[in-house]
Parts: structure tokens; sequence; C-alpha cells
């Protein structure tokens, strides 16, 4: 009863792969797959020197000094608060949009708001590792909500005399 239709299926199927083939140009894929395997082994293969930098090693490797690190935690910091300053202008701007029907600036006012708080992002991870002087990954910042936004810089003497228990 549906062998008719199986058969239509099965020929459209046949058809529909043998059709693929020549548009993908299978039959030179399979010929070059060894030379196709041998460069995606080379694409995934780690790299056998991989250099594990700590802050402190980083810190001697540049010859920085406290004023320089001070000066370019102000540099962050002010791209953090600008892009923030921005960032909250496209999402005023997307909700306006998305308020108004307007499709034609939901788009570039969603992008402006992506780009934005993505640059906000990156002046924020900078800060928190220049502020705990130390190579960490995004999740140790995502967990420490209070780094979010950023602090005054803090020279290192400043510091250590706050972490110092009290005596009382």
């Amino acid at each position: 009863m549906f062998a008719r239709t199986r058969r239509f299926f099965k020929r459209r199927a046949t058809r529909t792969v043998e059709g693929a083939g020549k548009v993908f140009n299978v039959k030179e894929v399979r010929q070059n797959w060894g030379f196709i395997r041998q460069m995606a082994a080379q694409l995934t293969r780690k790299p056998e020197t991989i250099r594990e930098e700590t802050f402190r090693h980083a810190y001697k490797r540049l010859n920085l000094s406290e004023a320089q690190l001070a000066q370019t935690h102000k540099y962050y910091l002010t791209r953090f608060y600008i892009f923030s300053t921005f960032a909250s202008l496209a999402l005023g701007a997307f909700i306006f949009s998305l308020l108004r029907l307007n499709w034609y600036s939901l788009g570039p006012s969603l992008g402006a708001l992506m780009l934005m708080v993505a640059y906000s992002f990156q002046a924020s991870f900078r800060l928190y590792q220049i502020e705990r002087r130390e190579m960490v990954d995004v999740g140790s910042w995502f967990e420490a909500r209070s780094s979010w936004i950023p602090a005054p810089f803090q020279a290192q003497a400043d510091r250590s005399s706050d972490q110092r228990p009290r005596r009382s």
C-alpha cells in the first residue's frame, strides 16, 4: 500500500544526496581527506610550550612601577565609566525603540548596547586583575560581585595595611 510512497521518498532522497554531492564536490574531498585531516590535526594540536605567567612575573618582565600601575588603573577606570555611560544610553535607546516598535533602530541600538557592555566588562575585568594583583580567570571575577563596579586604586602598601588583622 505504501510501496509507491516509499519509492518516491527513496528516489527523492537519492537525488538530494547526489545533488548535494555535486554541490559540495564530495569526490575531491574524499581524494584529499588525508591532507584535510593532517591540517585539522595541526590546528587542534596544543603547542608544547605554553607560557604561564603570574602577575608578579609580568610585573618584573615589563619593568613596571607602582605609578605606571596606578596610571593603567586610572585608564581602565575611565574606560569603564565612559562605556558604562554609553551602555546606559544605548539601553535607553533600545527600550525606546522597543516601546515604539521602531524596528529600524532596534537592531543598531541592541548592537551598540552589546558592544558597550563588552567594553565595560573588559575594563572591569582588567581592573579586578590589577586590584588583586594576579592573573585570574573570568569565573573568579564573576563570583566576586563586589568587584563588578571597580574601586579607586590602592597602592600595594595601603592594601597590605588594610588586610592586617587589628589587635585590640
